[in-house]
C-alpha cells in the first residue's frame, strides 16, 4: 500500500476515512485507488492498494 498525506498529517491506522475506486487492469501497478478524508470530510491525502482487505485494515470504510 502506498499512502500520500498531503498536508504533513501523520497517518494513523483506523483513524481516517477513505473512498475506493477499482481499476481491474491496475493503475500505476495498483488495483485500488482512493482519497483519504479526516473526520470533517476534508480530503487530506490519497492512497493506492492491491487488496480490499489491506484498505479495511488501514481506513474506516464501508463497502457498497
Amino acid at each position: 500500500m502506498q499512502i500520500d498525506m498531503w498536508y504533513g498529517d501523520k497517518f494513523e491506522l483506523d483513524t481516517y476515512y477513505a473512498d475506493a475506486y477499482f481499476y481491474p487492469h491496475g493503475s500505476f501497478g495498483y488495483c485500488y485507488r482512493g482519497n483519504i478524508y479526516n473526520c470533517n470530510g476534508e480530503t487530506i491525502g490519497d492512497y493506492s492498494a492491491n487488496s480490499s482487505e489491506e484498505i479495511e485494515k488501514h481506513f474506516r470504510i464501508v463497502w457498497k
